[in-house]
């Protein structure tokens, strides 16, 4: 699976649409387009607050882990 394929189901997932996520990460609807086709990849920066907004490990949106759960302790 992609960065572009995580993202894309993660933002599903959540039940958000291009637009509702971009308005929550400040940028324009397309810019997520982009990433969720592979035209483009986010910042390091803007992939640990996709993984907050998602719920899931920025290892698992960077493709470090398969598993989507977060491992750490609360």
């Amino acid at each position: 699976m992609t960065l572009a394929d995580r993202l894309k189901t993660s933002r599903k997932n959540k039940g958000y649409t291009q637009k509702d996520l971009a308005r929550l990460l400040s940028v324009k609807p397309a810019t997520i387009s982009a990433w969720e086709v592979g035209r483009n990849e986010p910042s390091i920066e803007m992939l640990k607050k996709i993984a907050d907004i998602f719920g899931v490990s920025f290892e698992y949106l960077a493709g470090v882990k398969s598993k989507i759960s977060d491992d750490r302790e609360p």
